[in-house]
């Protein structure tokens, strides 16, 4: 057992109003591993203003199944590290990062996809090139592109 901290940190900016955009980063930090849950559906959804997220380093995802729409909406968040996820027990990442347009660095080092898994609209409205540099495997033999596609069956 140990103790898990997370909070958030709003840009200070005189010019703001109440109604304004107000970039926000999560901090995570914890005594020891933070597990999340098996079912870590939308976990960061619709954090439209959220920029960065420090301290993903202390998640285990070992017991994860699905991770469906974890970042989904998540329009600012401009750069993810992912890499320490363990995605070997994962059956679904359907629309996970889906209308994350503002990424320009995502790290899925480690990462495999493979056929038997839901992975529709993965990456709809994301930017092809970032994730084929983002060292994620794709070894589905059929529909490799439904990562790619807007699916809104």
């Amino acid at each position: 057992t140990g103790t898990v901290l997370a909070y958030v940190v709003e840009e200070q900016d005189e010019s703001v109003t109440r109604d304004s955009f107000i970039p926000v980063t999560v901090i995570i930090q914890a005594e020891g591993t933070i597990y999340l849950p098996e079912d870590s559906y939308g976990l960061f959804a619709d954090s439209y203003n959220l920029q960065s997220i420090e301290g993903l380093e202390n998640v285990n995802t070992k017991n994860v199944a699905n991770m469906s729409e974890m970042f989904v909406g998540c329009s600012s968040l401009t750069s993810l590290d992912l890499s320490n996820f363990d995605t070997s027990n994962v059956e679904s990442m359907s629309w996970m990062f889906s209308n994350c347009s503002s990424l320009t660095n995502l790290n899925l080092n480690g990462w495999i996809l493979k056929d038997g898994n839901d992975y529709n609209s993965m990456f709809c409205h994301v930017l092809e090139d970032i994730v084929n540099n983002s060292g994620l495997q794709n070894n589905l033999t059929e529909n490799k592109d439904i990562i790619y596609q807007c699916n809104f069956e």
